[in-house]
């Protein structure tokens, strides 16, 4: 099964380069899945380009691994961020004055972005879809959709993939510091947000 998926995720991101060409880009806030979605990607695209947020409230490890990766896959990496620097308690005016407003102008040049969204990560996500409109008009394709976790570490251990250091110790889904915990269910997303939500609105679709 992990065989097949593999297959068609490669087949499906040669879809999306000759489709959009250069207005296509994916993005990765360096979790387990993302590094699956890109060791696909870093096979069809001679660089992969990828955008990631940084927030300034991120891990350590997050960013020393991703400037790893960057360099061990010679990957066209762009970090992002808020404009300004202030301070801002945990909640959702934070997420969209360092998450959800930094990603949306750095897409602005494209057309499309790619992310490793699944089902199985969380109930707000069992009804997303591969190609949807997001709320700021863009094209989102999520072809890992039906890719279980199992599934997802099954690929990673088959194929000899990194992971960045925090999964070792437990975490599943991997935020801003402040803001992330170890899960508190079998929900991957159950340790973000003290539990309070699970999402931050960068993934929001047009109704």
């Amino acid at each position: 099964m992990v065989t097949e998926k593999s297959d068609k995720l490669h087949e499906t991101l040669n879809f999306y380069r000759d489709m959009y060409n250069d207005g296509v880009i994916l993005t990765t806030a360096w979790g387990y899945s993302g590094m699956v979605l890109l060791d696909h990607a870093r096979r069809v695209w001679s660089r992969v380009p990828v955008l990631s947020v940084d927030t300034g409230m991120l891990f350590n490890e997050t960013v020393e691994f991703a400037n790893f990766m960057k360099r061990e896959w010679d990957l066209k990496l762009s970090w992002v961020g808020p404009a300004d620097s202030f301070s801002l308690p945990p909640t959702r005016e934070c997420c969209h004055e360092r998450k959800v407003l930094p990603l949306r102008q750095a897409l602005e040049p494209y057309r499309a972005w790619v992310s490793a969204l699944r089902w199985d990560q969380a109930s707000t996500r069992t009804d997303s879809k591969e190609i949807e409109t997001d709320q700021w008009g863009k094209i989102r394709l999520a072809p890992m959709l039906n890719w279980t976790s199992g599934e997802c570490w099954k690929y990673i251990q088959d194929n000899e993939i990194s992971v960045q250091p925090l999964h070792a110790r437990g975490y599943r889904s991997i935020g801003c510091q402040p803001c992330t915990n170890l899960p508190t269910s079998s929900d991957e997303r159950s340790g973000r947000w003290a539990g309070e939500r699970q999402e931050c609105g960068i993934h929001v679709v047009k109704p």
